[in-house]
C-alpha cells in the first residue's frame, strides 16, 4: 500500500525516519508521497527521496506560502524534476491571512505550470470548494486528487464529475466526524486513495502528533465499514488509483 500523503519532512517523522519505514512496511504500507508545501520542505523531501527508495515528493506552493520569492523557487524546483506531482496546492479561506484574490491568481500559475510539465495535482481546500471548482473548471486537463477531502457529498459531485480522485485520512476513523463517513458513502471506491497526512491529522487510535503511514490499515478499516467490502478489495482499488494517477 501507499501512503499517498504524510508529511515525513516533519517532526517527530523526520528524527526516527528509518524506524517510521520499518513500522509501516510491517503493516503493508511499502510506498510514501511526501508533498511539498514550500521551498523548505521542498528540500527536505527531495533528499529523503534521494535516500530511499520508496518515498516519492512533490512541489507546490500552500496557500499560506505564496511569498513572491517562494513562487520563483517553485518553478526552478520543477525543472530540477524528479517530482510526480504538485502539491499541495489549492485555496483556504479559513481564518487566513492572504488576500483570496492572490490565492486564486497564484493557484491559476501552478495549475497551468502542472499543466506545462504533465504532472497530476493534490489540491488542498478549506471553506472554498464552491471557488476551487470553478478554477477547476478552467483547466480541464488536470488530473488530480482532493487530498483528506471534507466537503459535503454535494458539493463532491461535480468535482467527481471532472474525474478526480477523493483521498480520505484519519478524519474517517472517528465515528463523530459524520459528514466525512457520508463523504465516504457517496464517492465509489473505483475513485478512492487513502492517505494519514501524519504528522497532522490524527485516526480515531492515534491521535496527532503520534499517527504515522503505519496506521493507513486503520484507514481502510473505516472504508471497508461504510463501504461493505472487504480490506483487501478496498486496498486493492485505493492502491490501483494511487499508481493510476500518480504513475510511479
Amino acid at each position: 500500500m501507499t501512503d499517498t500523503h504524510t508529511h515525513l519532512t516533519e517532526e517527530p517523522l523526520i528524527s526516527s525516519i528509518d524506524e517510521v519505514i520499518k513500522r509501516a512496511k510491517k503493516n503493508d504500507v511499502d510506498k510514501f508521497i511526501v508533498p511539498g508545501y514550500n521551498p523548505d520542505s521542498w528540500r527536505k523531501a527531495r533528499q529523503l527521496a534521494s535516500l530511499h527508495n520508496e518515498i516519492f515528493f512533490a512541489v507546490g506552493l500552500h496557500p499560506m506560502f505564496i511569498h513572491e520569492e517562494n513562487r520563483e523557487a517553485f518553478e526552478k524546483e520543477l525543472k530540477d524534476g524528479g517530482l510526480i506531482a504538485v502539491g499541495e496546492i489549492g485555496l483556504d479561506f479559513y481564518n487566513s491571512k492572504t488576500e483570496k484574490d492572490e490565492q486564486i491568481r497564484v493557484l491559476k500559475n501552478q495549475l497551468q505550470l502542472a499543466i506545462d510539465y504533465d504532472l497530476p495535482v493534490i489540491f488542498h481546500c478549506r471553506k472554498a470548494y464552491d471557488d476551487l471548482l470553478k478554477i477547476c473548471k478552467e483547466f480541464p486537463q488536470i488530473k488530480a486528487v482532493m487530498h483528506s477531502c471534507s466537503c459535503s457529498s454535494e458539493q463532491i459531485k461535480p468535482f467527481l464529475e471532472l474525474g478526480y480522485y477523493i483521498s480520505f485520512s484519519g478524519t474517517i476513523t472517528k465515528n463523530r466526524n459524520l459528514k466525512v463517513r457520508k463523504l465516504a458513502g457517496v464517492v465509489p471506491i473505483e475513485k478512492m486513495i487513502v492517505e494519514t497526512d501524519s504528522p497532522f491529522i490524527g485516526t480515531n487510535n492515534h491521535p496527532v502528533p503520534t499517527v504515522e503511514p503505519a496506521h493507513i490499515p486503520e484507514i481502510i478499516t473505516a472504508i471497508t465499514e461504510i463501504k461493505g467490502e472487504s480490506a483487501d478489495v478496498i486496498e486493492e482499488i485505493a492502491e490501483k488509483n494511487a499508481r493510476k494517477l500518480f504513475k510511479f
